[in-house]
């Protein structure tokens, strides 16, 4: 374990600052360090090139990752983390975990035949070209997955409280809520559609100090035939104007950048919350009264990414 002293809760955002994906937040709690979210970088070249950086803090400091939900920007990464030294448990409610053991194996899959492609072309730098992990990696991350119900209370490291609230949107998904030196952050991980005709309605966020709120691309959801999984601009206000009291601040993540400072001039305007886009590597103390404690240089992050 390493991190701040005993009493600390501070959050670094590792991830989904400033791009869709990759969601990835390091949250310090006492001397513990808990990854809410290990998902992967997908999209553009430059964007799945980050996958292949030195994670920001070494792997086996890490006590516990706890996963909102199983789509592979939120989980991806699981398997080069534990290859790459974490030995603590992935807490995930059954969903989550049912879905991952699916979609880690695929992902590991593809990324093998990505490799072989590339050494039968030459198209990679390195010779071999080699997967970012094997289905075998894959299967050592599900054997790290420990379920819970949602609503369970569950200690995902000592002196810190964790529990999971149905969030729509897929199997399993749910926003997670840690409690630390008695203030408490919510993550939403992504937000179903109140009008979805397959999943339930999101639950209200738990109440809490800080909320960590993801967005879609666009922060717009047109209604298609097959309807969609995301919730719009409106329906995200709603959730947020549904919690049982006003955040000191909520961080837009998970979205582009124009779409969430588009959502954060709502916000602020119609429900009157300080608003926070985060950029990769802003730390936060979630001690401090103040609206947004924000610092560029993380303090406990010896680590830099490469």
């Amino acid at each position: 374990m390493s991190g701040p002293a005993e009493n600390g809760f501070a959050l670094t955002f590792l991830g989904a600052a400033g791009t869709v994906t990759g969601s990835r937040y390091l949250v310090q709690a006492g001397g513990a360090r808990v990854l809410v979210d290990c998902g992967l970088f997908q999209g553009y070249k430059p964007l799945r090139l980050k996958n292949w950086s030195a994670f920001p803090v070494e792997p086996e400091s890490i006590d516990a990752v706890i996963l909102t939900h199983a789509h592979l920007d939120h989980s991806g990464y699981l398997p080069r983390l534990v290859a790459e030294g974490f030995d603590g448990p992935v807490w995930c409610t059954r969903g989550t975990r049912d879905l991952c053991s699916i979609l880690l194996p695929d992902s590991a899959r593809l990324l093998q035949e990505e490799a072989v492609h590339a050494n039968r072309i030459g198209s990679s730098r390195h010779h071999p070209a080699r997967p970012l992990y094997t289905e075998e990696e894959a299967a050592a991350a599900l054997q790290r997955m420990v379920t819970i119900e949602f609503g369970e209370q569950f200690e995902p490291v000592p002196g810190c409280s964790a529990s999971i609230r149905p969030q729509g949107h897929i199997l399993g998904a749910g926003a997670v809520t840690l409690e630390h030196a008695g203030s408490r952050i919510t993550f939403s991980g992504d937000i179903g559609r109140p009008s979805d005709p397959v999943m339930h309605a999101p639950q209200a966020p738990a109440d809490s100090h800080w909320i960590v709120c993801d967005i879609d691309v666009r922060a717009q959801v047109f209604q298609l035939d097959t309807g969609s999984a995301h919730a719009d601009a409106d329906e995200l206000l709603a959730w947020l104007g549904s919690a049982p009291r006003q955040p000191r601040g909520v961080f837009l993540t998970h979205g582009e950048p124009d779409a969430a400072d588009a959502l954060r001039q709502r916000v602020e305007r119609e429900l009157g919350i300080p608003v926070c886009v985060p950029e990769f590597r802003d730390h936060v103390d979630l001690t401090s009264s103040s609206a947004f404690p924000c610092t560029a240089t993380p303090p406990s992050l010896p680590r830099s990414p490469t």
